[in-house]
């Protein structure tokens, strides 16, 4: 029910803003209404889904990054490299 309030609250605001800023005349009427909630509601499905991507990517970037630091330090006090992971030693110790 909150959500439903905040988005009607959010239409009727962009609808105002519209109209003052002059982009776009938009009559207030329940019509215009219903397709300012439903394009807000579309629009925070959309910012929702990527926002969780971006988080799983950034989550995986920084375990890769882990990884990599965690190798270094393995061949640097071992020293010597594993053998099967050749890709990554061309690049970190050439």
């Amino acid at each position: 029910m909150k959500r439903i309030f905040v988005l009607i609250m959010l239409s009727v605001i962009l609808i105002f803003g519209l109209n003052y800023t002059g982009l776009y005349n938009i009559d207030l009427t329940v019509q215009s209404l219903i397709y300012m909630i439903i394009f807000l509601a579309i629009v925070s499905m959309i910012y929702r889904i990527i926002f969780k991507f971006i988080k799983s990517f950034a989550s995986l970037f920084i375990i890769v990054i882990v990884l990599i630091v965690l190798y270094y330090f393995y061949v640097y006090f071992t020293g010597k490299p594993i053998e099967s992971l050749d890709l990554i030693n061309q690049y970190l110790f050439s």
